[in-house]
């Protein structure tokens, strides 16, 4: 289902993989751009980044908004997926962490206190959190955790909120004060608390809830951050630290070395505004998510920048206020429909916006076969943005 709506594509120059030094401060040259899906209509068009004459290694698929153009301002549905802001947004309030999971994305709504469930497929949309000993009030981050638990982050509560795998509370982490939870990690041993009153990670034993250590201090050294909004583990157990008003990245050990410290403030590649979501690819590709500047930079494991995706608006492939992204191998097919014909796609991207019409976009990183490519559009056409909407189910 679409949405036809007078939108611009502001499309920030390409970085060239592996080279560029484009300047980010050229979000403000928009043209817009025809996007169809509908066979009907006309050819369909797609958007990549880096844009033509660029190799294309990212492909914007879709937008969803978590919104049944059906469901009536009065019903339950908006009540519960718009809150106070039905008026304006027509979708999730405010989203801030995601995670998917056998074709479920789970999103922390931070305005309307709750993780909604959307599932892609069936096109619909639940959520859990809202009453009970789970009740959340400000939840931030999502995490998935062993046996399928959900990790939920609410800096209100100042708690580690846990449910398992349909939404029933299980348990909390926390007392309310020992800290104010950004984000959390999950091993089969260990729970990793990033906080971001005192400016550090609270590692603690899964099972006992024992406090095992507390890695970096408030400060501009190696392994210390200055208010750390998210952060993600790879495949090794290093932790990725967005490290937001040190405006950098941080690597680390398990133990707290620094391993790799990147980025300084700026608008040119990469420099970072607003550092917060951040995932790390099984080849070691990190993604950063930067709110002021409204793109996702790509960096090679040196921490050199390799790319970007976004760019400020709501059209497509555009990003408003961009807060988390995650990296999924296992749900391509769910998206199978918006992929080019040419693209050969080894996972997706998936990322929040906190602001505008669409919660979450979809981006796929591949390379193309041949014959996929950026379509140039003219400035003032009308843009059909691709929006994948959900009901509520009964």
């Amino acid at each position: 289902m679409h949405r036809h709506e007078y939108n611009r594509r502001c499309p920030v120059s390409g970085l060239v993989w592996v080279i560029g030094l484009s300047i980010l401060a050229g979000l403000g040259g928009c043209a817009s751009g025809t996007h169809r899906n509908n066979p009907q209509v006309g050819p369909r068009e797609y958007v990549f980044f880096p844009p033509s004459p660029d190799e294309p290694r990212v492909q914007f698929l879709c937008h969803l908004d978590g919104l049944d153009e059906g469901a009536s301002a009065k019903g339950g549905f908006l009540e519960f997926i718009a809150g106070k802001k039905a008026d304006t947004r027509g979708g999730i309030s405010k989203p801030y962490g995601i995670a998917i999971q056998g074709g479920k994305i789970l999103v922390a709504d931070s305005d309307d206190a709750s993780i909604a469930v959307i599932d892609v497929a069936d096109r619909s949309v639940k959520g859990f959190g809202l009453s009970g000993k789970g009740k959340l009030r400000v939840p931030i981050n999502v995490r998935l955790g062993p046996s399928g638990r959900v990790y939920v982050t609410d800096t209100v509560r100042s708690q580690v909120v846990v449910f398992d795998s349909e939404g029933n509370y299980v348990t909390e982490y926390g007392d309310g004060k020992e800290f104010r939870p950004a984000d959390v990690l999950v091993t089969e041993e260990e729970l990793y608390v990033l906080d971001n009153a005192s400016h550090d990670i609270k590692v603690y034993d899964l099972q006992t809830r024992e406090l095992k250590r507390t890695i970096g201090k408030k400060g501009k050294g190696f392994a210390e951050f200055n208010y750390p909004t998210n952060m993600v583990m790879d495949g090794e157990g290093f932790i990725y630290v967005s490290d937001m008003l040190n405006f950098r990245v941080q690597k680390i050990d398990r133990n707290g070395k620094a391993v790799l410290v990147f980025g300084k403030p700026g608008r040119t590649s990469g420099h970072f505004a607003r550092p917060k979501g951040i995932a790390v690819d099984r080849e070691g590709i990190i993604y950063v998510a930067d709110a002021m500047l409204s793109i996702v930079q790509l960096f090679d494991q040196k921490g050199r920048a390799l790319m970007h995706l976004g760019g400020g608006g709501t059209g497509d492939g555009q990003l408003y206020l961009p807060a988390q992204v995650i990296i999924d191998y296992e749900n391509i097919e769910v998206f199978r429909e918006y992929i080019a014909p040419n693209f050969e796609v080894k996972y997706l991207v998936l990322v929040t916006n906190q602001l505008g019409p669409n919660n979450v976009s979809v981006f796929a990183f591949g390379r193309s076969r041949a014959g996929a490519t950026s379509q140039p559009t003219e400035t003032g056409a009308v843009q059909e943005v691709r929006t994948h909407r959900v009901r509520r189910s009964p």
